[in-house]
């Protein structure tokens, strides 16, 4: 007996829901909207160049174009933290997985990259410079 009322009160919304669906008038369709224009992204900095390493074990400066993307790889021979503090960057390596950082070259001036070992105190392992592009100035024909 239980059911059959179950069925028949499934049966009736059923149906009175049919009956609403019918009676309700359709959607209104908006005009056509026109398509988006496309956002085209022009590179705000120059292309990457070719990955920056450094070594624990020897004192380095790198110069690098300011405004230029680059990745920076640096080996070590225990594990630690490679840090640029100027920059607010830390990348743990070890032996078999150096710190890795893709970085853009900005703002222009020296950053130190130091070696904070698990045992041991912190040493400086070499210096990004960031420096402005060099101008060349063309040779005058009488020279």
């Amino acid at each position: 007996m239980q059911i059959r009322r179950v069925l028949l009160l499934f049966a009736l919304v059923l149906g009175l829901s049919a009956l609403v669906a019918s009676i309700a008038p359709p959607p209104e369709e908006d005009e056509e909207a026109p398509e988006p224009e496309p956002i085209v992204a022009t590179p705000a900095v120059q292309p990457a160049i070719a990955p920056v390493r450094l070594s624990a074990r020897t004192y380095v400066i790198r110069r690098i174009e300011a405004g230029s993307s680059f990745s920076l790889e640096v080996r070590v021979r225990e594990a630690g933290d490679v840090v640029i503090a100027e920059l607010g960057l830390r990348q743990t390596a070890d032996p078999l997985a150096p710190a890795r950082f893709y970085l853009l070259a900005s703002p222009p001036g020296r950053h130190a990259v130091a070696f904070v070992p698990l045992r041991g105190g912190r040493r400086v392992i070499g210096r990004l410079a960031f420096v402005e592009p060099a101008t060349v100035t063309p040779r005058r024909p009488d020279r």
